[in-house]
């Protein structure tokens, strides 16, 4: 558009110009002693305008020629920044792609070549998390020591830190990760919000409870950490300060919020140190302000644990929540538990089935099978016992019905095969000397089975001997029936093998 306005103004001027002209002729005169030139205006303006645009296009072409040294550098220039780019688009790909090792070649060669320091650090920087996920550390810290060389901005030298600290907790080294953390900026509002995320972890895998504990109230505020994760983590900072503060646990106690007393880890730790102290009503309102939020299942097994005094007052309690939660496993395994402290052996009895029609567990039914022992009905606590056993070692179910095969004894050497076995007696070797030692019954003559001739009394006692040998050897190395490689079994037993390996694990 702009193209067309100055071609139609530039029109507009010549036509101006031409009728001006025209209606105004003359001459135009140089006097140049001792010449002079005498012209017509046309020409005169003609002549101007060709020197004009001859100037123009002069200069305008040597400053083509004096800029081709700057062209030259700035090519040069953007065909390595372009290369570069590929570069660390290949090396970020494969990063992401789980390449390590052709990403760390990408972006080590990158660090090399490149001029310019922010993508000398950026190309560090990823070539040191390739180097870490192949295990690479000693080559992770020297290119993390490289990128710390290059990093003059301040958000760059945050940045090596951050992601050397967060390396170092990938690897399990929080006490060298928070090292590294203490020296970047962290209390300066949510700019900061990722090095307080690996503040945080770091004081956790330390058990920091503590830092923990107030980086992690901190991050929930900002909304920077999900309720699940903070509730997890602030339940167990809590906890650890309630257990480490000695004597002076309940001031600790008493700055808690009341939502973070109600979490599981928390109520336990108190209750664990109210009964300490012998307040078993006070441990009670702990656990049973805890259970109105949530039935959890050590909670539940805390509030179970009691003496046989609070047995009624709780079960009270118990039976409230299970007005709201009628099928709640956990809950009537409790109920059962308490009554069992309360020697309430009809109801314990009736809700610990409950539970198991619910949930089947090894610790309900070995509460069962210790119940049925104490009312003497041995061969139900013996029932409960054996499913306790299975449920928690998961024992494979065998079939009652099926007999066990008959064990191999064609090699063994007190084996005789006979029509009637009862007319032999083997020689035992302890009486070999005995006169004896070998005898005929029923009128055998003094052939054996096999139709050989019974051997000599010396005969008799090295053979006892060789056959005692050979039978520790047999039994050492007897194969196991189907069991061996190599093994022909009759089609019977194969299709049978067959058919069991076609079953599911467990039958």
């Amino acid at each position: 558009m702009r193209a067309w306005f100055w071609t139609l103004l530039l029109a507009v001027v010549a036509v101006a110009a031409a009728v001006f002209l025209r209606q105004h002729a003359g001459n135009v005169v140089i006097l140049v002693p001792p010449y002079r030139i005498e012209l017509s205006i046309m020409l005169a303006v003609a002549l101007i305008v060709g020197s004009f645009i001859l100037l123009y296009v002069g200069l305008r072409f040597l400053s083509w020629l004096l800029s081709v040294p700057g062209r030259w550098r700035g090519w040069r220039g953007r065909r390595a920044q372009h290369r570069d780019d590929n570069r660390l688009e290949r090396g970020w790909i494969g990063l992401l792609a789980g390449r390590y090792a052709q990403s760390e070649k990408d972006l080590t060669k990158l660090l090399g070549q490149t001029r310019n320091h922010n993508r000398k650090v950026l190309a560090a920087l990823s070539a040191a998390r390739a180097a870490h996920a192949q295990a690479a550390y000693t080559r992770r810290d020297e290119l993390l020591r490289q990128a710390q060389e290059f990093a003059g901005e301040k958000a760059l030298v945050d940045a090596v830190g951050a992601l050397w600290a967060e390396l170092l907790l990938e690897q399990g080294q929080p006490q060298a990760a928070l090292e590294k953390l203490q020296t970047l900026p962290y209390e300066e509002g949510a700019r900061y919000v990722n090095i307080t995320r690996l503040l945080l972890r770091a004081h956790v895998d330390l058990a920091h409870h503590e830092q923990a504990y107030l980086l992690a109230r901190a991050l929930f505020k900002r909304k920077a950490l999900e309720p699940a994760e903070a509730e997890r983590i602030i339940g167990v900072a809590a906890a650890g300060r309630l257990l480490e503060a000695g004597d002076d646990w309940r001031t600790v106690w008493k700055s808690l919020k009341s939502t973070e007393r109600t979490l599981p880890p928390v109520a336990l730790a108190a209750a664990r140190l109210f009964d300490a102290q012998e307040q078993g009503s006070e441990a009670s309102k702990v656990l049973e302000s805890a259970l109105d939020v949530q039935l959890d299942p050590e909670l539940l097994a805390a509030y179970a644990r009691c003496a046989p005094a609070d047995v009624q007052r709780r079960l009270s309690k118990a039976v409230r929540w299970l007005k709201d939660h009628p099928d709640h496993p956990d809950l009537l395994r409790a109920m059962g538990v308490l009554c069992l402290h309360g020697q309430i052996w009809g109801q314990a009895e009736r809700y610990l089935r409950r539970s198991l029609a619910v949930q089947p567990t090894a610790g309900t039914y070995a509460l069962l099978g210790s119940l049925s022992d104490r009312l003497g009905r041995r061969d139900d606590a013996l029932s409960y016992l054996r499913q306790a056993t299975a449920a928690s070692v998961g024992l494979p179910d065998l079939a009652a019905s099926a007999a066990l095969p008959a064990a191999d004894v064609q090699a063994d050497p007190h084996h005789l095969v006979a029509d009637n076995p009862e007319d032999f007696v083997l020689p035992d070797p302890q009486t070999a000397d005995s006169p004896d030692i070998l005898h005929q019954r029923d009128g055998i003559s003094d052939y054996d089975v096999h139709g050989g001739v019974l051997p000599s009394r010396h005969e008799a006692v090295v053979a006892s001997s060789d056959r005692d040998d050979a039978f520790h050897e047999y039994f050492d190395s007897a194969p196991i029936p189907a069991a061996s490689l190599g093994t022909e079994e009759p089609a019977a037993s194969s299709e049978a093998a067959r058919t069991d390996s076609d079953k599911p694990a467990g039958y």
